[in-house]
């Protein structure tokens, strides 16, 4: 079978990443439930302005000695990449991000023990549907329904990531929600059965 990922949000903690970041700005009571309820940003005390947080994302995706230091997987992602990998299925990260990041990611994914593929559509012409169909994926899994939406037709079986416990969007069938890859790994060795 052939998997692709999105590497934010189901490969590595977005939220943890941002942060461990927040306190170099001086927003050092910042939680990663924040950045998951988007309550980070804003004119508050305890808050990042909007030009604190992309400085911030810039540190965590374009600076390697930053991103590697405060890049941390998502719960069971390693463990269940790793098995899904040993069993003989095709991992493939489709990110929207640069190429440039995609290489951050790719020493990261190599520096854990993981055999994949990285493809980076940031600054190309190509939006995650139509690499999903050069790629041939039979799944993909993402943490952004709107992107599975593009998917449908394209990709037989999506899966929305709620890894942060996010219930409220309903999928109207373009996906199935997991929370957890414990729950994502169990799914996926159904549909080899």
């Amino acid at each position: 079978m052939r998997i692709g990922l999105d590497f934010h949000g189901v490969v590595v903690d977005n939220a943890d990443m941002k942060a461990q970041r927040a306190p170099y700005y001086g927003a050092s009571t910042l939680t990663r439930s924040m950045f998951i309820k988007n309550t980070a940003v804003g004119r508050g005390a305890h808050q990042l302005s909007g030009r604190q947080y992309q400085a911030l994302k810039v540190d965590i995706y374009w600076r390697p000695r930053i991103a590697h230091r405060v890049m941390v997987p998502v719960a069971g992602a390693l463990r269940f990449m790793k098995r899904l990998i040993d069993e003989g299925h095709a991992l493939v990260i489709i990110s929207s991000s640069s190429r440039k990041h995609m290489k951050i990611a790719g020493r990261w994914c190599a520096k854990n023990g993981l055999k994949v593929e990285l493809v980076g559509i940031g600054m190309t012409r190509i939006d995650k549907s139509e690499a999903a169909r050069q790629y041939n994926l039979d799944v993909f899994v993402d943490n952004d329904l709107e992107k599975l939406r593009t998917l449908v037709g394209v990709v037989p079986k999506r899966y929305l990531f709620n890894g942060y416990g996010e219930k409220r969007v309903p999928v109207n069938g373009i996906a199935i929600r997991v929370s957890s890859w414990d729950e994502l790994y169990h799914s996926l060795r159904k549909l080899n059965t």
